[in-house]
């Protein structure tokens, strides 16, 4: 046998709002001394409005490659 198997769910899930509005989720796992975090906002062209649409898509090639102006 190689080892043990971890499940991929063990420990505790903490979730939780801020009273920014940020909502958090922390789910600890002691496996490795590192840490890792993940930021999602709610934008892109599933939450754009009718009629303007395409502007994610133009915001996220200029983050990525930069522009002069």
């Amino acid at each position: 046998m190689l080892g043990t198997a971890v499940p991929l769910m063990a420990g505790e899930v903490h979730e939780f709002t801020l009273e920014n509005g940020l909502h958090l989720i922390i789910k600890e796992n002691h496996r490795a001394p590192v840490v890792v975090n993940q930021v999602w906002y709610k934008v892109g062209g599933r939450y754009e409005l009718t009629g303007k649409t395409g502007l994610s898509h133009m915001l996220e090639h200029m983050m990525f490659k930069g522009t002069q102006t």
